[in-house]
């Protein structure tokens, strides 16, 4: 019998059907895109709009690989789009015959906007970001007739529009989305790790173990963090969900209070003698819910997903009310009680965001007034710095050449640079993706407009030709190595074709806008290349600081911050903090957070009690000074004010919250010695 060659791995059956179903998604998402940006032309060419190439533009720009990423894009996009264009009329009522007040206008306008963008997050940054830029857009049409400016406002937002409606019509329609199944995954598996990690706290670990412990705690922080892009897409695919963005929100500050409570708990074993500390962790881990680990309850017969969820829920808020009400006379093991109560708390909240992303009838409603808060305000005027030297120089060499296509230079180094600057560390690869993936773009549209279309005619051709250029840019778009080039290259592939309804094949102009567009990408990048953003170690640095310094104004004053406000300062800076951040300054900033709560629960309590408020602002000058030594000789003083006025009856909850706040401020302080003892500068 003949022998038969294998055949090599590469061709088999297995791996070529396994190479198929990876390339699906990214294949899917190129015809998604390729069919937003056709049906865009087709009803912009049908209206006979008088630039169809933004109607194709924006709804390639809208086309997102996630679902939700797309609804939300297209929505904030028009938010956007509609800001600009009303900015632009305004702009020009002020400047009707005054070119260069005009372009000083429309430099300062994109730097707010960049500014504003820099500090808002996700989709909503987006749309600052496009209320920038728009009024680029619309200037390129209407700097040179300001009487039209109207009516070219009115024209381009329609044409914007119109894309990005066909860009989500065509997403919504072809793709159900699988966000919330992801957060309700992410937060799912952080509930567990979390919990885990308590667990195995308590049980009671060698040194090197808890050293482990601390590393998997602020890997969780950054998990945590990096939750929030994922609750803008799923508000993106649920609308039903949109009016309850609270609670999502909840959930994902449950998760920082939790860990804040870990982090409490580890420094207080740690500070006690290694058998005392095993006592009171095996004590606390007693009356834990059963398989901490994961912390789920055994599951009713029959019961479903949400039925189960529920469940849990209610079993972790029965547990925390049995240790918040616990007798605790010794104040050690007031804090434990405590602060295992707050991690149940915290838990529970992303617990409930389970159950609304499994059945939103049952999630219990939260309600709280968001807060936009800036996390430093020196990284938003750096880059809103940036964008105003970009478009000033662009317009100085447009109103020094005159150069037919110069409000189109100026309209492409807007683009770049508030789309670029914004992404920090991470731009220096955009800024040369996106200089490159011009100049592929412009190639391959030369091509494709004097060498292919003038063979063919009629709108199937037409759409035809786009769909075998943007369906593989749009799918290799998303593999990450390939993204910085590709992307520009398939958002900038048809405003430098230009398709109209009646199409030119002029050489001379289309060199001379794709020069325009290719020039505006290329001297934008360079722009953010020669002014760079703030460094990420500054970034680091001042986020961390400025938390200290708010610590210690609310040390200085109290009421500066009531204690919601507090907590969402530091989250937000927490979420700020650059990807490769040392996961101690978190930590360090979840330890600000705890001396500062503590201090107005302490407060509180003396004034409830009637104790005297002077020794309080003792240990908060103490605080604000940075005085470590002091601060724990205030705070012995704040213990012998308790045991003059109430002497051996210690043993309410009141009385040991209140002594266990002063061995969780003192404790914290010394493990955090240098952070609360260093100088601000």
């Amino acid at each position: 019998m003949a022998d038969t060659a294998a055949a090599p791995s590469h061709l088999r059956p297995e791996r070529i059907r396994d190479a198929v179903v990876a390339a699906a998604p990214a294949l899917l998402f190129g015809l998604r895109l390729a069919l937003g940006v056709s049906l865009a032309l087709y009803l912009a060419f049908f209206l006979q709009l008088d630039n169809p190439s933004w109607a194709g533009t924006s709804a390639a720009i809208v086309a997102q690989p996630v679902l939700g990423a797309s609804m939300r894009k297209g929505v904030f996009r028009l938010v956007g789009t509609i800001i600009g264009a009303i900015a632009t009329v305004a702009l020009t009522a002020v400047f009707p015959q005054d070119r260069v007040g005009f372009l000083l206008g429309l430099a300062l306008w994109c730097a707010a906007c960049s500014f504003v963008s820099t500090v808002l997050r996700n989709f909503s940054a987006y749309a600052a970001m496009l209320a920038g830029y728009t009024m680029a857009i619309i200037a390129s049409s209407s700097i040179a007739a300001p009487d039209q400016v109207f009516t070219l406002a009115v024209a381009r937002a329609a044409e914007i529009s119109l894309g990005i409606a066909c860009g989500m019509v065509v997403m919504s329609v072809t793709d159900f989305g699988h966000s919330p199944r992801r957060l309700a995954a992410s937060v799912s598996a952080l509930v567990a790790d979390i919990g885990a990690g308590v667990g195995d706290q308590l049980r009671g670990l060698s040194h090197l173990d808890r050293r482990d412990l601390q590393t998997r705690r602020r890997a969780l922080l950054k998990r945590v963090a990096a939750l929030d892009p994922l609750i803008d897409q799923t508000i993106g695919e649920s609308p039903g969900i949109s009016d309850r963005r609270s609670t999502l929100r909840a959930g994902i500050t449950g998760l920082f209070l939790a860990l804040s409570a870990w982090r409490t708990i580890s420094v207080h074993i740690d500070s006690l003698e290694p058998v005392e500390g095993q006592r009171q962790a095996h004590a606390l881990l007693k009356h834990l819910p059963p398989d901490l680990g994961t912390l789920l309850p055994q599951r009713a017969e029959g019961a479903t997903d949400a039925e189960d969820l529920v469940q849990r829920f209610k079993t972790w808020e029965s547990a925390a009310a049995t240790f918040r009400d616990a007798d605790g006379a010794v104040s050690t093991s007031r804090l434990g009680l405590d602060r295992i109560a707050s991690v149940l708390e915290g838990l529970n909240r992303a617990v409930n965001v389970e159950i609304l992303l499994t059945d939103s009838r049952r999630a219990r409603p939260i309600n709280a007034v968001p807060q936009r808060l800036i996390s430093d305000v020196l990284p938003p005027l750096v880059n809103a710095l940036r964008v105003f030297a970009a478009l000033s120089a662009a317009s100085m060499v447009y109103v020094l050449t005159s150069w037919s296509a110069g409000p189109t230079f100026i309209t492409f180094v807007a683009v770049t640079v508030i789309l670029l600057s914004p992404q920090n560390e991470q731009a220096s690869s955009a800024i040369i993706g996106f200089a490159a993936g011009s100049v592929l773009t412009a190639a391959l549209a030369a091509v494709i407009k004097f060498a292919v279309l003038p063979n063919h005619e009629g709108y199937g051709s037409f759409a035809a030709i786009i769909f075998l250029v943007l369906v593989p840019l749009a799918a290799l778009s998303t593999r990450p190595a390939l993204a910085p080039v590709l992307i520009p290259a398939t958002v900038n592939f048809i405003p430098l074709l230009g398709p109209t309804n009646l199409i030119s094949y002029d050489m001379q102009s289309f060199a001379n806008s794709a020069l325009a567009i290719m020039a505006g990408c290329i001297g934008g990048a360079v722009v953010l290349q020669v002014m760079p953003p703030v460094p990420p170690a500054t970034r680091t640095r001042r986020l961390v600081g400025l938390t200290l310094a708010d610590l210690r104004a609310i040390a200085r004053h109290p009421g500066h911050l009531s204690p919601d406000r507090w907590r969402s300062r530091v989250f937000a800076r927490i979420v700020a903090l650059p990807a490769d951040a040392d996961p101690a300054d978190g930590s360090s900033m979840l330890g600000a957070l705890t001396v500062g709560l503590q201090l107005m629960d302490v407060r509180e309590t003396f004034a409830r009690f009637g104790l005297d408020l002077a020794a309080v602002g003792e240990v908060e000058a103490a605080v604000s000074k940075g005085d470590l030594a002091d601060i724990q000789s205030r705070l012995d003083t704040l213990r012998r004010v308790v045991a003059d006025r109430f002497g051996d009856a210690n043993d309410s909850v009141a009385i040991s919250r209140l002594l266990a706040a002063f061995r969780e401020i003192g404790e914290t302080i010394t493990n955090y010695r240098d952070y609360f003892g260093a100088v601000i500068r």
